[in-house]
């Protein structure tokens, strides 16, 4: 019988796309709805790595990450090269099948 840690079972969950969406108010566009997607490759111990893809909005497209998963958080940060774009960073928990965590100023929920 094989028995994993908790840290073991979440690097195995953690690889795979994982989706969110939200709404933000713009005085000048009015209710926006944000998507993002992360598509994380398998870890390398606690490096995590993929690509960020903004879905909608002015900075539609896909930026690669880099960050840790440790105690079942994953930190981020993705560069940008598009004017008024990024960086992005954020830390998301893995809670089971989904990941909370907050971005943009909103509580956000991820689940593949």
């Amino acid at each position: 019988m094989l028995l994993l840690s908790g840290a073991a079972i979440g690097q195995e969950a953690l690889p795979g796309t994982w989706k969110s969406s939200f709404s933000v108010e713009s005085k000048t566009r009015g209710t926006l709805k944000i998507g993002f997607q992360l598509a994380i490759n398998p870890l390398d111990g606690e490096k995590a790595t993929g690509i960020w893809t903004m879905m909608n909005g002015d900075c539609l497209g896909e930026y690669p990450f880099t960050g840790t998963f440790k105690s079942n958080r994953l930190s981020i940060k993705a560069a940008s090269e598009k004017r008024g774009c990024g960086p992005y960073s954020a830390t998301f928990t893995l809670k089971g099948d989904k990941m909370v965590g907050r971005y943009s100023g909103q509580d956000v929920t991820l689940e593949k």
